[in-house]
């Protein structure tokens, strides 16, 4: 399954910020990759990253290819180790709320508390 996070932002600082944090999130992307997942529902999971909605905001945008994606709000005003754990909070959202099995949804679950314990 790919993970595919992009921003879209209003605020060219806020851009700036997530291009620093961009690389640490690469690996992570590359783990998601190579989970074996036992019913693959989705090719990957989009993220959309926008300065434009407050933080915390989150909302699912229909899409009927063989993605599932969604729409999160953040600080633009955060640090780039806040931003880092913003981001892996919304993964984490994401990974809840697809509608994967729960076989599937507790490989990545596991894989992100890895991933938040090393970020940390």
């Amino acid at each position: 399954m790919d993970l595919v996070i992009s921003v879209a932002a209003r605020d060219r600082l806020f851009a700036k910020a997530f291009r620093r944090v961009r690389p640490r999130l690469d690996p992570l992307c590359h783990a998601f990759a190579a989970v074996g997942m036992i019913n693959p529902i989705h090719a990957a999971l989009l993220i959309g990253l926008t300065d434009d909605r407050p933080p915390g905001d989150f909302a699912i945008v229909p899409n009927r290819d063989e993605y599932f994606q969604v729409l999160a709000g953040a600080d633009p005003l955060s640090t780039d180790a806040q931003l880092h754990m913003a981001v892996l909070a919304v993964i984490r959202k994401t990974v809840i709320a697809c509608p994967f099995s729960e076989p599937d949804r507790e490989s990545f679950l596991r894989l992100l508390d890895h991933w938040g314990m090393q970020a940390s």
